[in-house]
């Protein structure tokens, strides 16, 4: 939580190359509350820019934030069962947008359900950018095609925050697997690419 950036000025352009190529940049509530990110391309000279998503099931997005403020469009993704009409109005007013979907069984958002919604208003390719809770989650639900991790020369161990939280796997056989892998290098990190 000391560093807004673990990665390289390169590794950072590559990133925003990669929100550039998707119609969505994805995140969890935490990562909009732990950073207040903007979410846009700032590295590439164009008009288009990925819509914001913020998966928030207990709609908690602060009204003070970047996504809220300065970032026109933004999607806050909420619970069918959350009921905040003023929080609501606030928001709209401000130029984002709010849809509700169904909770799965543990009372999180369905994510089938909010990528078919957001499917339906045209966002067919999307970054999940979140944290550990979110890339688990997708990957969990068989909805990651790709992935790709940034690896900086640092140790943090345990200590730090891990990139992909629990997935409920019991042995090594039921892990994910990586199929066509590759690996870039930008200066002394490495980008591994691979998909599911």
């Amino acid at each position: 939580g000391d560093s807004k950036w673990t990665g390289s000025t390169k590794q950072r352009e590559y990133a925003h190359r990669l929100r550039f190529e998707n119609d969505a940049v994805i995140v969890g509530i935490n990562t909009v509350i732990t950073d207040d990110p903007m979410l846009n391309v700032r590295t590439i000279k164009s008009g288009k820019q990925p819509v914001a998503v913020v998966l928030d099931t207990k709609f908690r997005v602060p009204l003070n934030s970047n996504l809220i403020l300065r970032r026109n469009g933004t999607i806050i993704i909420v619970s069918d069962k959350v009921r905040k009409p003023l929080k609501r109005k606030a928001i709209e007013k401000n130029g984002a947008a709010i849809l509700e979907t169904k909770s799965d069984n543990s009372g999180e958002i369905n994510l089938h359900d909010a990528l078919g919604k957001l499917g339906t208003i045209g966002i067919t390719s999307v970054l999940v950018e979140g944290g550990s809770k979110i890339a688990s989650g997708f990957l969990k639900h068989g909805l990651v095609d790709k992935v790709i991790f940034f690896y900086s020369p640092k140790i943090l161990g345990s200590d730090g925050t891990s990139m992909v939280g629990k997935l409920g796997i019991n042995s090594i056989q039921e892990c994910i697997r990586l199929n066509d892998v590759s690996i870039k290098r930008f200066d002394g990190e490495i980008m591994l690419t691979g998909y599911i």
